[in-house]
């Protein structure tokens, strides 16, 4: 099941670790504005916030502690436009980081 599917920061949008600094800018348009990426530990937004960066992104952030943190925190999550509590556990070794009550059953 697709992380983003389970549960994501409101207003998201998804954008893969793979994605090009043109498949970005196609996505969010042309007006400079923050870009907060994130991911399940940070590590693959992290290497996606350097490389929008070294394009000329002008407000790129890596959001500290990612989706794990932000899930652990209590705070707003959603996903198909609904409030959810919930978020994938990415894998079974770094899904022990998330409190069981946050952490989605897949």
């Amino acid at each position: 099941m697709d992380e983003f599917a389970v549960g994501h920061l409101p207003g998201a949008i998804h954008v893969g670790p793979s994605s090009t600094p043109e498949s970005v800018q196609r996505l969010i348009g042309t007006d400079p504005v923050p870009i907060v990426v994130y991911c399940s530990i940070g590590w693959r937004s992290s290497a996606l916030a350097g490389k929008l960066a070294a394009h000329g992104f002008p407000k790129v952030v890596n959001l500290e502690g990612s989706a794990f943190a932000w899930a652990n925190e209590g705070r707003p999550l959603e996903a198909d436009g609904h409030p959810v509590d919930k978020v994938h556990p990415y894998h079974r070794f770094f899904g022990r980081l998330l409190r069981p009550e946050r952490r989605a059953v897949l």
